[in-house]
């Protein structure tokens, strides 16, 4: 199968996995080989290490709790962290096999033109080739990778994902924001029932439009949902006041897509 290709791929490249232990001090900064079949990756202590001093952050904490309707079991299972040298709270990307190919750095409130999300970057001696960790890749691939789950919600971010998640919706996103997808992971939606679940904003209705072309082919049903504007934009706004049950009735129950069309036509 290909994952276990990939398994014993990385195996015979010594790829660290997920599970493994790592020392909770300063994280290092090596970086594995760039033969390895799906580029770099990132040494567990780094995540550890901005894992560490969240939860020494009650501040951060009450935030994302309070805010982002994260419970403390998300942020141990999914090792949110934070950097205290950027301001960003921190989300590892783990591939299929658990070994972390990225570390998304998320600002809730980012300031002028700088982005709500960064990727992980290193520093090279000059004349080195500097790794890339900013390829577009799924988060949550567990869940699509998962022969029992049959029927996945495509949320309009990260932290919408483990929020829907959280209450019961298996989520999944990529990591390059709404409608994005990267065409090397098609296969994977083959046969699912996906229920798009994006912001009832311009670009959650025309990242519903192209997420609708690309896996209409090859999944077996494909719904698309949009968040009635009474509850918010989003998953998370819709889950801080509100339960699974009423998700389903309020949200899943609903058919506002022509409504939303109309408001945010297709551009020529």
């Amino acid at each position: 199968a290909f994952k276990d290709v990939l398994f014993n791929l990385a195996k015979e490249y010594n790829v660290p996995n997920i599970n493994e232990d790592k020392p909770n001090n300063k994280p290092s900064t090596k970086i594995k080989p760039t033969i390895e079949p799906d580029g770099p990756t990132i040494d567990n202590s780094v995540v550890e290490y901005y894992h560490k001093d969240l939860l020494q952050n009650e501040k951060a904490l009450n935030f994302l709790h309070k805010t982002r309707v994260v419970s403390l079991d998300e942020i141990k299972f999914y090792r949110l962290g934070i950097s205290k040298i950027r301001k960003r709270y921190t989300i590892p990307i783990p591939d299929d096999i658990g070994s972390i190919k990225n570390i998304r750095f998320y600002d809730p409130f980012p300031e002028g033109d700088n982005p709500k999300f960064q990727n992980y970057s290193v520093k090279v001696k000059e004349g080195q080739v500097k790794p890339k960790f900013s390829k577009n890749r799924i988060f949550n691939i567990r869940l699509l990778l998962n022969p029992s789950i049959k029927e996945l919600y495509y949320s309009a971010g990260e932290m919408d994902a483990i929020v829907g998640t959280r209450f019961g919706f298996p989520c999944i996103t990529f990591t390059h924001g709404e409608g994005s997808f990267n065409f090397e992971f098609i296969e994977l939606f083959r046969d699912k029932c996906i229920t798009l679940v994006l912001d009832n904003d311009e670009g959650g209705v025309n990242g519903s439009r192209r997420l609708t072309d690309i896996l209409s082919p090859v999944v077996s049903d494909l719904q698309i949902k949009f968040l009635p504007e009474e509850y918010g934009k989003d998953i998370t706004d819709f889950f801080r006041n509100n339960n699974a049950d009423e998700f389903k009735r309020k949200v899943l129950g609903v058919d506002n897509v022509i409504y939303f069309y109309r408001k945010y036509p297709e551009k020529n």
